[in-house]
């Protein structure tokens, strides 16, 4: 069985390839064109790739906005950084990014300060949010809660029946996606804290409330979901959660042949970030499926420290298929990341960095390395 998911998987990463002009090849070749503007200095240049880009493609991805918004704190571009803080506000930054991006902005620009209100933009996003999606696909992720919690012991009889009701979950994600569309960040937002109630016992003020049908599941033990936007923390998109844990779980590491061609149609349709493909083609621990990104990631596994340092310092074969992993899903390879990374510092510092690139200098540039660098976010 796992060699037949392999063969599959190898026929998609080849089809993938061969299918150049999909709207994520498109779009992922501009913001690598961006980057590389950033690496040879030409900030004015990176700013305005990432603006058409962003214009090209309806800004799908919060992340990459930020990265936009980061180089044009940099290049002094107010316009620019007040419309890429004004559209992360619009797809669920968090008020604590927001005041980063403020203080970075001041930093840079000590004469002037970004004409945005965070409240007021982050009730315009509000009016603009698609509930019932919202909740559909949260309920996917809350039913994942329920079985996990109805999963008293790991005997062969009981995980049996919780990769039973896993995989009615993925099929109930996949019917979703068929029948409303893909959970994309401007209709349902990027940050999300959720949690289940039994009972309602207050009211929540700046909190949205959703009662949980019973049509499918039955009664349970919680009844409502609440969910707000938290002020520093980040949770995971809606519906990623269930995702991440039906790709992998314990000694379950083979990829869903159902589940996998739904998303890698959202990847390519670019309402599914690069985390979740990298998270189930990594969850196989084949060497052929290395990415040197997600938790999943057999360098992980086997204990090694997993640091940029390490990253870089890979070498032969093992380099060539990371690269070559990255290239069929639109990601810059290593040699790119340890430009990208020393182009950073040399911006945030205003000095070079000689030689390798040390652990203190991973650590000096912490925010930077998590934006531009880490697939999580």
């Amino acid at each position: 069985m796992k060699h037949i998911l392999l063969l599959f998987l190898t026929l998609y990463c080849v089809d993938s390839t061969a299918t150049s002009q999909t709207p994520a090849s498109k779009y992922y070749k501009q913001i690598i064109l961006a980057e590389q503007a950033l690496i040879e200095g030409n900030l004015d240049s990176s700013v305005s790739i990432y603006e058409n880009a962003f214009e090209m493609f309806n800004y799908p991805f919060s992340k990459h906005i930020q990265q936009g918004l980061y180089v044009a704190c940099y290049a002094k571009n107010k316009s620019v950084a007040e419309l890429f803080l004004r559209k992360s506000v619009m797809n669920g930054m968090t008020e604590n990014q927001f005041s980063y991006y403020n203080d970075l902005w001041i930093k840079n620009n000590s004469q002037l300060k970004l004409d945005l209100d965070f409240d007021s933009i982050r009730c315009e996003s509000m009016k603009r949010l698609d509930t019932t999606l919202l909740f559909k696909f949260l309920e996917i992720d809350a039913y994942r809660e329920i079985v996990l919690d109805n999963l008293k012991r790991k005997d062969s009889l009981s995980m049996a029946i919780y990769l039973h009701e896993m995989n009615i979950l993925r099929d109930d994600y996949i019917q979703l996606v068929e029948s409303s569309g893909y959970p994309a960040e401007s209709l349902v937002g990027t940050a999300w804290k959720w949690k289940l109630l039994k009972r309602m016992k207050r009211k929540y003020k700046s909190s949205l409330v959703h009662k949980l049908p019973v049509d499918k599941w039955g009664e349970t033990k919680y009844k409502y979901i609440v969910v707000k936007h938290p002020r520093r923390t980040i949770s995971f998109k809606p519906g990623n959660w269930f995702l991440t844990h039906h790709i992998n779980y314990e000694d379950h590491s083979v990829i869903d042949s159902v589940l996998f061609p739904t998303l890698k149609l959202g990847f390519d349709s670019l309402k599914i970030d690069p985390l979740i493909m990298v998270n189930a083609l990594e969850s196989t621990r084949e060497p052929s499926n290395e990415f040197a990104l997600s938790y999943y990631s057999r360098l992980w596994a086997y204990k090694l420290k997993f640091s940029y340092v390490e990253k870089f310092a890979l070498k032969g074969k093992q380099r060539s298929f990371i690269n070559a992993n990255r290239a069929s899903y639109h990601i810059r390879s290593l040699e790119q990341a340890e430009l990208l990374f020393k182009a950073l510092y040399k911006l945030k510092y205003s000095k070079s960095i000689s030689g390798k690139i040390t652990e203190k200098n991973t650590d000096d540039l912490g925010p930077e390395v998590s934006l531009f660098l880490n697939i999580f976010r």
